[in-house]
């Protein structure tokens, strides 16, 4: 059978993309073929001058056929050792017979648990109890019950695990082993890396003593601890918070798990520590080499552009630093509240 003696102890293990066709040759104690005949038409079981070629499906289990030689014959039952599964979720409609693993995530196995999800594993009446769990630790035994078909594995058993109970950086694998081969009947799929959707302070330029608001969207942080620093900590996934800065400050929200880079992003609130000098002058600010804001000399012709203004519309109170190459969006938005862009 597949070029393997077929034995009290042979057993059909898919590969990862199932079961293949098995060849079955019938041999004489003489080593002389003998060509077996169907006792009846069956499908996906076809004949041939030296034997059989069984189809990949599942109905397919006893074949009935005779064996002539020599003038004698015999009538055999052969069974094909094949091992398949299938999901019975709750008082529903049965899934169909599998022998390649099942693709979830987490989410889909706890709800599967929920519903009072089986695996139904079939395998050869020989074998009365079965090992299960997750990726090598497969200590958790099944058996076959008295009446029923095949051998039952509530999911239900594993929602605590922590392949289910928390997040998973690679895929798991859940298995069961049978003899010496562990299969594969389900595979976790590793949860989504966690994404930042957006962080923005809105308005972003202040003057001492005034407030602004963080706003933050998040994706995929089902475990995940979000935190915004400096000062306000641990937040909701999705979030905004009212802050007023005595001066300008970086913050930085960070998505954190073990196992997993940290994802950041940061947004500047630049605060204008001096009061705007009298008449109608702007202030042009530039970072320095500490990272702080001190005042320009004047807008850069970048900054101007930006604003989508041209230096012959600009107002006498917007100075110009040619010199400078820097852009400060902070720039843009005061060139655009000055002139009314």
């Amino acid at each position: 059978m597949g070029g393997k003696p077929y034995t009290e102890d042979t057993i059909l293990i898919p590969s990862p993309d199932g079961h293949p066709s098995t060849d079955i040759r019938f041999v004489g104690v003489d080593g002389t073929t003998i060509r077996p005949i169907l006792r009846s038409e069956m499908d996906h079981v076809n004949t041939q001058e030296d034997g059989l070629i069984v189809q990949r499906h599942p109905c397919v289990s006893d074949i009935r056929c005779t064996l002539e030689s020599n003038g004698g014959r015999v009538d055999i039952i052969l069974r094909l050792p094949r091992v398949w599964w299938r999901m019975e979720h709750g008082d529903g409609e049965p899934e169909e017979w599998r022998d390649r693993p099942l693709d979830m995530t987490r989410k889909d196995f706890r709800k599967c648990a929920d519903e009072d999800t089986i695996v139904r594993l079939r395998l050869p009446r020989r074998i009365r109890s079965v090992p299960v769990g997750f990726d090598d630790t497969i200590d958790r035994s099944y058996g076959r019950k008295s009446n029923g078909d095949g051998i039952e594995i509530p999911l239900a058993h594993f929602v605590d695990y922590t392949q289910i109970d928390q997040r998973l950086n690679e895929d798991a694998w859940f298995n069961v082993r049978v003899g010496d081969d562990a299969l594969p009947l389900i595979r976790l799929s590793a949860d989504a890396i966690p994404e930042i959707a957006k962080f923005v302070a809105e308005p972003i330029v202040l003057s001492a003593g005034e407030e602004t608001v963080l706003s933050w969207a998040t994706r995929n942080t089902d475990g995940v601890r979000v935190i915004v620093d400096p000062e306000i900590g641990v937040v909701e996934p999705n979030g905004s918070q009212c802050i007023a800065p005595s001066e300008t400050s970086t913050y930085t929200l960070k998505l954190t798990t073990p196992g997993v880079d940290d994802v950041t992003e940061s947004v500047t609130v630049v605060v204008n520590e001096s009061p705007q000098p009298c008449g109608d002058n702007q202030i042009a600010l530039v970072k320095g080499a500490n990272g702080r804001w001190r005042r320009g000399k004047g807008f850069s012709d970048g900054e101007i552009r930006s604003a989508e203004l041209t230096s012959d519309a600009l107002p006498g109170s917007i100075r110009v630093d040619r010199r400078r190459r820097s852009v400060h969006p902070v720039n843009t938005e005061t060139i655009r509240g000055a002139t009314g862009v």
